[in-house]
Parts: structure tokens; C-alpha cells; sequence
């Protein structure tokens, strides 16, 4: 299940895991009993790869249906062939030895061997479609990551043609119109003197000529900076 990606919950195979090293130690050290030993190893190993078989049947791991079916027919030919051995070993009890001569140990021992080599075979298979899977996964998001760089640049580029004619427009729509104003108002200033209110007419060319004149260096102060900002300067 946590290979899966799935919750797990320990309480129950921690319980177990307890009681198996209590009766393990009681079976050498208070009662020496090889045959309860190697009976009660085996009934723990058929009790936890049963569930095994059973969540390798559930997880959804992928296209690999295969390596899937042949971890769980592994785990539980594991399960099942301690359970037998199990069961065999109470009936008949070994003579001390773990690896005797026994042709039906030795047939329990290479059952053992050739499906933990298959399951994890089967493991192996089931891992390396899973980070192929989240390789894919990945050059998609590296794929889709470049497609929104590309669309911010084309952006980037539009709004930067779209500031250069802004800054040409603002240049010819508003110099121009200001440098009429300056230009009559300083005409306006050099008029010959006439009768009645020519001083005050002629003052009051002057402030349009230095307003005008304000005005246009904040316009090109503003028009500078923009031009900056854009590069262009």
C-alpha cells in the first residue's frame, strides 16, 4: 500500500511484528523449540504476503497490468507456500536444522526463492513504468511551461511596439501644437507698442510663452524617461 501511494495504517501489522519477536524469544530461550520457531516464522510470512498479493491486485499502477498480476501470483505462491510449510512443519517437525536434507523443505526453501525473485522482478518492472510515466509527466509541464514563456515574450514584444508609437504619436501630437503656442506667444511679446494695454497684452504673452515653454520640457522629461524604459535612449 505505500509502495502504491496508498494509506497505511501500522497498528496492526506493529502488533504482530510485537508478539512475533515475544513468542520468538520464548520459543528459544524459555522453550527451545526449533519446529514452533520456524511454524511460527512461516505463519507470519503466509499472514503478510496474503495481503500483499491482495494490494497488488487493487493499486492501479499504470499500464504495467502485467508485472502487476505477476507480484501478486508471486506474493501469494510466497503466502501460500508458507502456510504449507507452516502446516508441514507442525505435523512433521525438523530433526534442528533449517536447511536439512529434507527433499520437502528444500522444495519450500526454492518455492521461497524463485517467487521473492519474481515479485521482485515484478517491483522493479512496476517502478520504472511509474518514472517513465512521471518523465512524461514532466517534459508535458516543461512543454506547456515553454508555450507560456513564448506567449509572455510575444507580449512583451507587442507592448513594446505598442510604447514606441506611443512615444512617436505623443512626440508629433503634442511638440507640435506647443511649439505654435510658444512661437506665436514669443511673436505676441515682440509686437511693436501700441496705445492702451499693449504693456499688459505683452505680459500676458510672456506667461503663455513660459508656460508653454514649462510645459513642453516636462513633456520631453516625461517622453526621455519613457524612451529610456523602452530602451530606445
Amino acid at each position: 500500500r505505500a509502495f502504491a501511494g496508498l494509506k497505511t495504517n501500522w497498528t496492526v501489522p506493529g502488533a504482530v511484528f510485537v508478539l512475533f519477536i515475544g513468542a520468538m524469544a520464548y520459543f528459544t530461550y524459555v522453550e527451545p523449540d526449533f519446529g514452533a520457531r520456524l511454524a511460527l516464522v512461516s505463519f507470519v510470512l503466509a499472514a503478510g504476503y496474503g495481503p500483499c498479493a491482495f494490494a497488488m491486485l487493487r493499486i492501479d499502477t499504470g499500464d504495467k497490468r502485467l508485472a502487476r498480476w505477476v507480484a501478486a501470483f508471486a506474493f501469494g505462491m510466497i503466502g501460500v507456500n508458507s502456510g504449507i510449510r507452516a502446516v508441514v512443519t507442525l505435523i512433521d517437525p525438523p530433526d534442528g536444522m533449517l536447511f536439512n536434507t529434507s527433499p520437502l523443505q528444500a522444495a519450500f526453501f526454492l518455492v521461497g526463492v524463485v517467487n521473492l525473485v519474481l515479485s521482485t522482478f515484478s517491483l522493479m518492472m512496476i517502478t520504472s513504468q511509474r518514472l517513465q510515466a512521471q518523465i512524461v509527466q514532466r517534459n508535458l509541464e516543461l512543454s506547456l511551461l515553454a508555450q507560456d514563456l513564448d506567449r509572455a515574450r510575444q507580449r512583451a514584444e507587442q507592448a513594446n511596439k505598442s510604447k514606441s508609437a506611443f512615444l512617436a504619436t505623443m512626440s508629433h501630437e503634442l511638440r507640435t501644437p506647443l511649439n505654435a503656442i510658444i512661437g506665436f506667444s514669443d511673436l505676441g511679446r515682440t509686437l511693436p507698442a501700441r496705445a492702451g494695454g499693449d504693456e499688459r497684452s505683452r505680459e500676458y504673452f510672456g506667461h503663455i510663452l513660459w508656460s508653454g515653454t514649462h510645459l513642453l520640457d516636462l513633456i520631453n522629461d516625461i517622453l526621455d524617461l519613457s524612451k529610456v524604459e523602452a530602451g530606445k535612449l
